[in-house]
């Protein structure tokens, strides 16, 4: 998925997140690693060490502040694909 809703949510809700560099926009959405974690796609032990990381209560504010990233970036979302309706005559894809 290019832009990951369920990312957003989980910032907007102050879970700390991982992503992969590899996923759609993840890079540009975690603010290259200011809101959340950033991982390698296809590093296991990185994801592990990232996973071990956000468990420990050293490493749990990159989701507090996805919150102050996460909730404008929805409402600029929402705006988007508003236009993007409009420009399409009014037509909603199917979910």
């Amino acid at each position: 998925e290019g832009s990951s809703l369920a990312l957003l949510e989980a910032m907007a809700v102050g879970t700390p997140v991982i992503a992969s560099r590899l996923a759609g926009d993840a890079p540009l959405v975690l603010g290259e690693g200011r809101y959340g974690l950033l991982v390698d796609g296809d590093d296991a032990g990185e994801l592990a060490g990232a996973i071990q990381a956000q468990l420990s209560s050293a490493v749990v504010r990159p989701g507090n502040r996805a919150q102050d990233f996460a909730l404008p970036a929805d409402i600029y979302r929402g705006l988007i694909e508003d236009v993007l309706v409009d420009m399409a005559g009014g037509a909603r894809a199917a979910a």
